[in-house]
């Protein structure tokens, strides 16, 4: 799956507001893919999600560290799930 998340200026701020003018606006494209695995009867999920595919630079309205820092760069996340079953023994 591939998403677009769209974010656009803030023009709604009064003059003098704020330290600095807010930041531009951006345009970050993420993706994720996952499947399952079957080894014998276990089952393994796997997944990996990459966050700011384009290594985007930007700085969040909404976010007090824009005024001297940019948010996170590429995120890659890799997510192994292997669900246990318990039975009851009589």
């Amino acid at each position: 799956m591939v998403s677009v998340n769209q974010v656009l200026r803030q023009h709604r701020v009064p003059d003098e507001a704020d330290y600095v003018a807010p930041p531009s606006g951006y345009v970050l494209l993420n993706a994720e893919a996952g499947t399952i695995l079957t080894f014998g009867k276990q089952a393994i999920h796997l997944s990996l999600n990459v966050t700011n595919l384009l290594n985007t630079s930007y700085r969040d309205y909404l976010n007090r560290f824009r005024y001297y820092a940019d948010e996170q760069g590429r995120n890659v996340s890799l997510k192994i799930k292997v669900p246990f079953q318990f039975t009851k023994k009589n």
